[in-house]
């Protein structure tokens, strides 16, 4: 029986209050207008111009690509290890997925992989970053310029995260590209329980979202130039958004004090596992706290004595190229063997915003004892 959770959302009377507003108000469906508000608040946040509200972030993915005229025989570039979400848009538009190894230090996307698997098809590459790294924006949209190519940034797992652009420049995840994405799932710094968003700064880009998430609906309503999805988010998701972005500095405090316990409590176990360290041009959101077993140790083993002891677990993504769903569907460029490395060795501890301090001293000491057993420490 589960005693920690992986996750566990925080949800303040605040937020319940928000919800129940909107309940009296009468005002639930995707009419309400506290879309509008959420989309502006998140967007005003992130530095973007515009936000368009969906259904989830795997919606938010899809919309991006097909905003962008991408479909049929053209190529989007995406990392390796990921959620399956990113190859599943680019299918869906009909366009084939190309991916590429990440660097084991970030887990992110290797740019210097990218620019070999750019060719006559390629049309945009997707970064995407992971469980609170970073990917390299700078030299991203650097090969974007280069080579004329579109850019979405998967924001969905760095909520409230910076990067530094230029010396002492910093900007938040979300703020890249021509299209950034973000999930609102119930595990995320910002939760609505289901629910996603896109961020554009290009008008022309945001009203072609807002009509594809829509139906494609115009004037007069029942006629369809295009073909759209319902892919619309209620207000009740959107009043619980809202109320949360407004604490935000708060959230990321929560998360920041929960990762500085888990690096003090886990120090000293280095030799068998490797703990998140991020590099000094980001300011982490701290989503997951991820841990990468050695090779000597099996990871699974681990898994496996923490659910014996009630602590639930998330194994790391498996890597698009394992997937059998994808076989025979994408290209790829160059090894994968981070990729695989990391699929095959990596974890997460619970780390939700509702995480106890008294849990979170169960964690440590349950994983430290794993290590002291097997290793005799």
């Amino acid at each position: 029986m589960t005693s920690v959770p992986v996750n566990t959302p925080l949800i303040t009377d605040e937020d319940k209050q928000s919800v129940m507003d909107a309940l009296n108000s009468n005002w639930i469906s995707s009419s309400s207008p506290a879309i509008e508000e959420f989309e502006q608040a998140w967007a005003s946040y992130c530095g973007r111009k515009f936000g368009i509200a969906v259904a989830n972030g795997t919606a938010a993915l899809e919309l991006s690509v097909r905003a962008l005229d991408i479909g049929p025989g053209d190529e989007v570039i995406i990392p390796n290890f990921t959620i399956i979400s990113c190859a599943s848009a680019v299918l869906l538009t009909g366009a084939t997925p190309v991916i590429v190894d990440v660097k084991l230090e970030d887990m992110c996307i290797d740019v210097s992989k990218v620019e070999a698997a750019i060719t006559a098809k390629t049309k945009a590459i997707m970064a995407v970053h992971i469980y609170g790294y970073a990917a390299d924006m700078k030299a991203i949209l650097d090969l974007a310029r280069k080579y004329n190519l579109k850019v979405i940034e998967d924001a969905a797992e760095m909520h409230g995260g910076e990067l530094e652009i230029e010396t002492n420049s910093w900007k938040r995840a979300g703020s890249f590209g021509d299209i950034s994405t973000f999930s609102f799932f119930v595990n995320k710094l910002i939760s609505t329980g289901e629910g996603g968003m896109l961020l554009t700064d290009d008008l022309e880009t945001a009203n072609r979202l807002k009509l594809l998430r829509n139906l494609g609906f115009t004037t007069p309503r029942y006629l369809h130039s295009i073909q759209g999805f319902n892919y619309r988010m209620t207000g009740l998701q959107a009043s619980l958004g809202v109320s949360q972005v407004s604490r935000m500095s708060k959230i990321l405090q929560i998360k920041s004090n929960l990762y500085e316990k888990y690096m003090l409590g886990l120090s000293g176990l280095e030799k068998y596992i490797k703990l998140p360290i991020y590099p000094s041009w980001v300011k982490s959101s701290y989503w997951v706290f991820p841990i990468i077993v050695n090779e000597e140790s099996d990871r699974d083993e681990l898994v496996q004595y923490l659910n014996e002891n009630g602590i639930e677990t998330r194994n790391f993504f498996i890597s698009m190229s394992e997937q059998p769903y994808l076989k025979g569907k994408f290209k790829e460029v160059g090894g994968l063997k981070n990729s695989q490395k990391l699929s095959k060795c990596g974890l997460y501890i619970p780390s939700g915003l509702g995480l106890f301090g008294t849990d979170q001293d169960i964690v440590i000491n349950k994983v430290k004892s794993y290590f002291i057993d097997r290793h005799n420490i």
